[in-house]
């Protein structure tokens, strides 16, 4: 991984080997982390308004990309993570997404904090041996913290 901000957090491979080896194992939470994240988003006007563009927001809708962006995250090499977080962190901009959707960064940081809450509780929840469940979290922590330079970088 090149970017500096992943160098920096101490981001790297064995990390990217964590999250893509964790993720069958959060299989079982994931509805719930998912349903949650969708229910935080659309319970409140802040940000359920980004939604609702076209008419109502649509639970499943939101549900379904977010399932998207999870299995791509997970597809990604470690070469192409960046690139793909980037491309997610720029498409919720006006510039090059929807014109009409814009996110503002207080928006995307509070939705990964609360994303991180719920990681963490599924990760600590986990039958691991305790150093590997203190790693995975590291590294989903990690992930969502790269996500967050991006959205950061994006709105410039």
């Amino acid at each position: 991984m090149s970017d500096w901000v992943a160098e920096f957090i101490g981001l790297d491979e064995q990390d990217h080997a964590l999250v893509v080896g964790t993720r069958p194992l959060l299989e079982q939470a994931l509805p719930g982390i998912l349903e949650g994240i969708q229910q935080r988003l659309l319970g409140s006007p802040r940000t359920r308004r980004h939604f609702e563009l076209d008419g109502p927001a649509d639970p499943e809708t939101v549900t379904r990309h977010l399932e998207h962006y999870v299995n791509a995250v997970v597809r990604c090499t470690p070469a192409e993570l960046e690139g793909f977080l980037g491309g997610v962190a720029t498409a919720h901009t006006a510039e090059r997404g929807d014109p009409r959707v814009s996110v503002p960064l207080l928006e995307s940081t509070a939705l990964l904090g609360f994303i991180n809450a719920a990681v963490l509780d599924a990760v600590w929840a986990l039958r691991l041996p305790e150093l590997r469940r203190q790693q995975a979290a590291r590294a989903w922590t990690r992930l969502l913290w790269l996500q967050q330079a991006a959205f950061v970088r994006a709105a410039r």
